[in-house]
């Protein structure tokens, strides 16, 4: 996928940016290259424009589509697996795909893990960290601030606490 200069993306890793530039780099010694600079936050980070394997940026989710996702917010959460390795890497995975139906939905069922039951460590941290690039992507797609964004998305998941497991799983 192209982007253009002052495009906001989502980088998988990073969260929401916006194309700065397009540059020709040689990183670690390697060939010249044509790279995507994208100013994030804070920080930058340089993705290759030809991508190789499972590509790093995404576009931002269009304000049409969030209709969509306040329904995966608002339904019933999908019960996670008792065992915390297991259910590790099952997140791990579903983050992985970069989707914004895949962010949603880690918020909405540790969400609804962690009415029933205390997250550990690492649970705690995968939400905390999905539900801020939720948080951000949902302000740059909606146009609001993020404290706002983050107000919403928790209005929606209270929606949506009725339909919450009745165990820990």
């Amino acid at each position: 996928m192209q982007f253009r200069v002052d495009e906001q993306v989502v980088h998988l890793n990073h969260g929401v940016g916006r194309i700065a530039g397009i540059v020709t780099n040689a990183f670690a010694k390697a060939e010249p290259q044509q790279y995507y600079e994208v100013v994030l936050d804070q920080s930058t980070v340089w993705v290759p424009v030809a991508g190789t394997g499972v590509p790093e940026l995404r576009a931002l989710t269009p304000r049409r589509d969030l209709e969509r996702y306040r329904a995966i917010l608002r339904a019933r959460p999908t019960d996670l697996v008792a065992d915390h390795r297991q259910r590790r890497l099952d997140l791990l995975k579903q983050l992985k795909s970069g989707t914004f139906d895949s962010l949603c939905m880690v918020v909405r069922d540790l969400t609804a893990r962690a009415r029933v039951k205390p997250l550990n460590e690492l649970d705690s941290l995968t939400l905390r960290q999905a539900h801020a690039n939720l948080s951000r992507e949902w302000s740059a797609a909606d146009g609001l601030t993020l404290a706002e964004a983050a107000r919403h998305i928790e209005a929606l998941l209270l929606e949506g606490q009725t339909a919450a497991p009745s165990s820990p799983a």
